[in-house]
C-alpha cells in the first residue's frame, strides 16, 4: 500500500480514545474470574461494536490461583511480623508452617550446575528457604529436596510487594498436570525486610512461620476478539492480556486501549489489507498462567496452523519513564525490521535485539507462526532502578499502586503508532519479511554454543548438519520462479520456530520454567559425566538423543515439504 496511506493511518491514532478506556479500567480489579474482569471485556466488545469491527466475546472456563493473603511470622531472640504476599498456585496453608529458616547463599549467585544442585539442595529439608529466587523451577527444585516452605526476597529497594505466581503449568492443566503444582507455600517480602531477616539469621537460629491464602478454583472468564477482513485469509494475531493485579493501569490497559485504538483505525481498511487482522484481548495471564491465550491456541489450532503468519504481543507501552524501546523476537523477520520501526517512532537505534521470552502469553509455538514480535518499554540505563520486567521499569508493576497517575500520554501515544505501524507493515506488505541467511546463521550459533559447554558425549552434528540442509533447500525454493514466498516463510519459519523455542509436541505446551532458546539440547549444556552419577548421565543422554531426533527429523520432514512446494503438489 501508498507511503501516504500508512502516514494517513498513523495519524489517525488519537490518545483521545484510549484514554476513555484507561478511566474505565482504572476502576476496575481485573483479576479474571472476577466481576471487573467481564465488565472489561464487556467495554471492549461495546467499543469494537460502537465502531462498527466484527467481533465476538467467548465465554470459558479455567482454573485460576487467586492469592488472597499471608501471615509471616519469625521468632529468635523475640517474635515479629513481616509484611508479605502469597504468590499465586503456592500452597494454600491457612493452618500454617513452621521450621527453621535457612539462606540460600547461593540463590543470588550464577546458577548452580546440575551436581552442585544435588549437593547444595539437601540442605533444605525440613526448612523453610530464605531465597532470592522464586522462578517455577527453582521452587519445584526446592519442594523436591524437601523444603516445606519459601520466602522470597524481591532484589530492588521498592517498598511496595509484589504480585507473582510460581505456577509451572503453561494454561490451564490437562489431566495429570495438576500433580506438578507447588505443594509448598510461597510468599514474598520486600528487600528492606529481606535484608533485616538476613542479618538476624548471621547471629541466632531463627524459626519461621508461613500461613498462606491462596484461593484455586474454577471460574468462568471471557475472551474478545475482533476481526477486520483483508484480500486473504491468512491474518496477523495481535493481542495483549487485559486482566491484571489490582487495577492495573500499566500492565496492562494501556496494552489493551492500543489494541482497542488499532481496531478502530484499522477498521477503515477492512478488506483492503493485504491479510486479516484479528486482535484478541487475553484472560487469565495473571492468575490463570496464560489460560486464556492457551485456549484460544487450543480451540483454532487448525486456523492458526493454516493461516496465521505473525503474532505480535503488547504489553506495558506507555509508562512513565518507559523511554527506550527494544524488540523481542525471534529474528525471522530480520534484525532491520524492528530497527527501522523504533528508529521512525522514537528516534533511537535499538541498542540490542532480544530473545522473546518464555512468557507474557506466548502460546502459538505449535501452529507454525513465522513472525513473533513483542516490544519492551524501559528507562534509560543509567535510570533503571528496579527488577520490574513490565510497567515501564517502573517500581509500581504488579501492585495496588500501577495507578492512572502511572501512564505517560506522550509515551502512550508515540508506542500506539509504532505497533500500529508494525501492523501495517505485517498486514499491508505484498510478501512478508523475512532474513534466512542471518537466521540460519544465529541458530548454528546458538547450538556451537551449547556444544561448547557440554560433554564431549553429546553429538550436536546431526544438528548442524540439518540445519545446514533445511537452509540449503529453504534457498533452492525461494529462489525458484513463481514460488509463493509467504507460503514458503510460512511454512519454514513455523517449523523453525517451533524447534528453537520449544521442546513439546506441536499438540502441547513446556513449562513455564525459564528457558533458553533450543530447551530440548539445553538441558544438557555445561554437563560433564564425571560430575555426575551413571544413571542421571544415562537418563540425560537419552532425553538429548530424543530430542536431536526430533529436530534432525522436523528439519527432514521440513525439506519434503519445501520440495513439494516447489513441485506445486499439496502436502
Amino acid at each position: 500500500m501508498k507511503e501516504s496511506l500508512y502516514q494517513e493511518l498513523l495519524g489517525k491514532v488519537e490518545y483521545g480514545e484510549m484514554e476513555k478506556l484507561l478511566v474505565y479500567f482504572s476502576r476496575l480489579n481485573r483479576l479474571t474470574g472476577t466481576a471487573g474482569s467481564r465488565q472489561a471485556s464487556g467495554y471492549i466488545i461495546g467499543k469494537l461494536v460502537e465502531y462498527g469491527v466484527s467481533c465476538r466475546q467467548y465465554e470459558l472456563d479455567g482454573y485460576f490461583s487467586d492469592p488472597v493473603k499471608s501471615q509471616l511470622t519469625v521468632t529468635g531472640t523475640t517474635a515479629r511480623p513481616i509484611p508479605s504476599r502469597p504468590r499465586s498456585f503456592g500452597a494454600n496453608c491457612p493452618e500454617g508452617v513452621t521450621a527453621e529458616a535457612i539462606y540460600d547463599r547461593r540463590s543470588a549467585g550464577p546458577k548452580l550446575a546440575k551436581a552442585e544442585e544435588r549437593d547444595w539442595y539437601r540442605q533444605f529439608r525440613g526448612k523453610i528457604v530464605v531465597s532470592w529466587n522464586f522462578y517455577e523451577d527453582y521452587v519445584k527444585k526446592i519442594e523436591a529436596s524437601g523444603a516445606l516452605g519459601l520466602i522470597h526476597i524481591w532484589e530492588t529497594g521498592e517498598e511496595a510487594i509484589h504480585e507473582e505466581t510460581v505456577g509451572p503449568i503453561w494454561g490451564t492443566p490437562a489431566d495429570g498436570d495438576k500433580d506438578s503444582l507447588p505443594t509448598i507455600p510461597v510468599v514474598g517480602i520486600t528487600k528492606a525486610e529481606g535484608v533485616r531477616l538476613l542479618e538476624q539469621m548471621d547471629h541466632e537460629p531463627v524459626q519461621a512461620r508461613i500461613c498462606a491464602w491462596v484461593e484455586n478454583r474454577v471460574a468462568a472468564a471471557w475472551l474478545p476478539i475482533a476481526h477486520i477482513p483483508g484480500k486473504s485469509p491468512d491474518f496477523v494475531l495481535v493481542s495483549g492480556h487485559y486482566d491484571s493485579w489490582y487495577e492495573g493501569v500499566t500492565d496492562n490497559a494501556v496494552g489493551n486501549a492500543v489494541c482497542l485504538e488499532m481496531a478502530r483505525v484499522f477498521s477503515a481498511l477492512a478488506g483492503e489489507l493485504e491479510r486479516s487482522l484479528v486482535i484478541a484481548w487475553w484472560p487469565g495471564h495473571s492468575n490463570g498462567r496464560y489460560m486464556g491465550s492457551a485456549w484460544y491456541c487450543d480451540q483454532f489450532w487448525t486456523e492458526l496452523r493454516s493461516h496465521c503468519v505473525a503474532h505480535l504481543n503488547i504489553d506495558s507501552p506507555g509508562s512513565q519513564g518507559g523511554e527506550i524501546v527494544l524488540p523481542r523476537t525471534t529474528r525471522l523477520e530480520g534484525l532491520g525490521f524492528t530497527a527501522k520501526l523504533i528508529q521512525e517512532h522514537t528516534g533511537r537505534v535499538p541498542a540490542v535485539t532480544l530473545d522473546i521470552p518464555r512468557g507474557a502469553d506466548q502460546s502459538f509455538w505449535g501452529v507454525d507462526i513465522p513472525i513473533h514480535l513483542m516490544y519492551k518499554y524501559e528507562p534509560p540505563p543509567a535510570e533503571k532502578k528496579y527488577n520490574c520486567p513490565g510497567s515501564g521499569g517502573g517500581w509500581w508493576w504488579h501492585t495496588e499502586f500501577d495507578t492512572l497517575d502511572k501512564v505517560d500520554a506522550r509515551i502512550l501515544l508515540r508506542d500506539a503508532r509504532l505497533n500500529a505501524a508494525t501492523v501495517f507493515q505485517l498486514a499491508c506488505s505484498r510478501q512478508l519479511p523475512a532474513d534466512f541467511g542471518a537466521y540460519f546463521s544465529r541458530l548454528r550459533e546458538v547450538v556451537g554454543a551449547i556444544a561448547g559447554e557440554s560433554d564431549s558425549a553429546f553429538d550436536f552434528e546431526p544438528v548442524l548438519a540439518a540445519l545446514n540442509g533445511a537452509e540449503g533447500t529453504v534457498v533452492q525454493c525461494l529462489g525458484t520462479p513463481g514460488i509463493d514466498v509467504d507460503k514458503v516463510v510460512k511454512t519454514a519459519g513455523g517449523v523453525l520456530n517451533r524447534l528453537v523455542h520449544s521442546a513439546s509436541s506441536p499438540y502441547d505446551y513446556d513449562s513455564t520454567f525459564p528457558a533458553k532458546l533450543f530447551p530440548g539440547l539445553q538441558k544438557v549444556a555445561g554437563i560433564r559425566r564425571e560430575a555426575l552419577p551413571a544413571d542421571e548421565f544415562l537418563f540425560l543422554s537419552t532425553g538429548f538423543i530424543r530430542q536431536r531426533n526430533r529436530i534432525v527429523g522436523e528439519l527432514q520432514l521440513l525439506e519434503e515439504r519445501l520440495r513439494l512446494l516447489m513441485a506445486e503438489k499439496p502436502y
